[in-house]
């Protein structure tokens, strides 16, 4: 999927119009102001600026991402898609690889294996069935 993005010379790069920070550092359109150029950003405190890492990505079709860990190594942990599923993530950033899947009917998929290497293993569904899966 293309994302459009803006990137200032303070060197941030946001989702337009996606962000979803209420801070001082938004203009009245809904710009980040920190993906300005350095002599627009509104930050008062580089530390804030330096320290700050993404944690939720909403897109207008309704899918969300989230990630979790330090400024630079944010890997994705959960996706949640507007019909319900919701994939979940383990693995350092770049190597991330889905370990499970909910539907919205309740059937959870649980996934081993390594990016690109991913298989089935169990497949539970709401009615209390399991069936486990066996090979490469």
């Amino acid at each position: 999927r293309a994302r459009k993005v803006r990137s200032g010379s303070c060197g941030r790069r946001r989702p337009t119009a996606l962000c979803s920070t209420t801070t001082a550092s938004h203009t009245r359109s809904g710009i980040c102001a920190l993906s300005l150029p350095t002599a627009r950003c509104t930050s008062t405190r580089a530390s804030e600026v330096q320290s700050e890492r993404k944690v939720r990505t909403e897109w207008p079709d309704g899918e969300a991402q989230l990630f979790e860990g330090e400024r630079g190594a944010e890997r994705l942990v959960r996706e949640e898609f507007a019909d319900g599923e919701v994939q979940h993530y383990e693995g350092e950033k770049g190597v991330e690889r889905v370990v499970r899947v909910e539907f919205p009917d309740g059937t959870v998929y649980h996934i081993e294996g390594e990016k690109g290497m991913e298989r089935l293993v169990r497949e539970e569904f709401s009615d209390g069935e399991v069936q486990h899966y066996e090979g490469e």
